[in-house]
């Protein structure tokens, strides 16, 4: 699936890129919509880049757990995922 995952950056041009990137980001810090990164290495300057465009993000680095660690540790994922938002119920109507 990295063909969806990576279209954008694939097929269309760096700025289109970029821009979508400040795009959602700036979304993001707006809202105060949490965000936690966790990275298999130290994510270098990309973890400054982080904390400044997304001042209430959280960065964890799980140490030898791959690109993926979601796939090398995926329980402990899926709590930190689980406590990452506040989950409340949809309202939707139904026409």
């Amino acid at each position: 699936m990295i063909d969806g995952y990576w279209r954008v950056a694939l097929d269309g041009h760096a700025d289109e890129f970029l821009w979508e990137i400040q795009d959602a980001t700036a979304v993001l810090a707006r809202d105060g919509t949490p965000y936690r990164l966790i990275a298999g290495a130290d994510p270098g300057p990309y973890r400054a880049w982080l904390l400044r465009e997304l001042p209430q993000a959280l960065v964890e680095v799980w140490p030898l757990s791959g690109h993926f660690p979601q796939l090398a540790h995926p329980d402990r994922f899926a709590r930190r995922f689980a406590a990452t938002g506040t989950w409340g119920v949809v309202n939707r109507r139904v026409a």
